[in-house]
């Protein structure tokens, strides 16, 4: 582990290298994990649904969604590999600041990331739930991603058109 990127309701992330990467470049082997609460996952009886839902992630290949690579457990504590990201978040990114992201993106562009992002998911069932500004993140070179996909593996396809209206107020906003 190299750090702690950060700690909230769905657990710790942290940043990491992949040993089984270790042929590929350095950027490449660095990673995040995002580890449970093993007592509150076990407790929710969750553990199988999340990684029935985590093995369907791992099957949605699209640039604009966060890649996810494994979800296992430790002694005890379940985690989960992902994609690790640089850069900052949309509401951090359109902020008047001084950030480190020293080009301009057409926010129409982001918005058509994003939506591609969600009807790739959607086509394989996925809902994402919990769709906000937070949730998309724009990589120190320019990429779009959609983030939180992992915390949506207790939705069904009714929540799909939550999504859709979702991501109108993203738009209207």
């Amino acid at each position: 582990i190299i750090g702690v990127l950060g700690r909230g309701a769905k657990g710790t992330v942290v940043e990491a290298i992949d040993e089984l990467r270790a042929a590929a470049p350095d950027i490449m082997q660095r990673i995040a994990i995002r580890i449970f609460d093993a007592q509150q996952l076990k407790e929710s009886g969750q553990v199988s649904a999340y990684l029935r839902h985590v093995c369907k992630l791992q099957t949605l290949s699209h640039p604009n969604l966060l890649r996810v690579f494994d979800f296992d457990q430790d002694e005890g504590r379940p985690f989960l590999t992902m994609e690790l990201l640089s850069g900052c978040s949309l509401p951090q990114f359109v902020a008047p600041t001084d950030s480190a992201l020293q080009y301009r993106l057409d926010l129409r562009h982001v918005l058509r990331c994003v939506a591609a992002a969600l009807q790739c998911a959607h086509a394989q069932g996925i809902a994402h739930g919990g769709l906000r500004a937070e949730e998309i993140f724009i990589t120190l070179t320019g990429d779009v991603r959609l983030m939180g996909l992992d915390g949506a593996f207790n939705r069904n396809a009714e929540d799909i058109a939550k999504d859709h209206l979702a991501f109108a107020r993203l738009v209207i906003d």
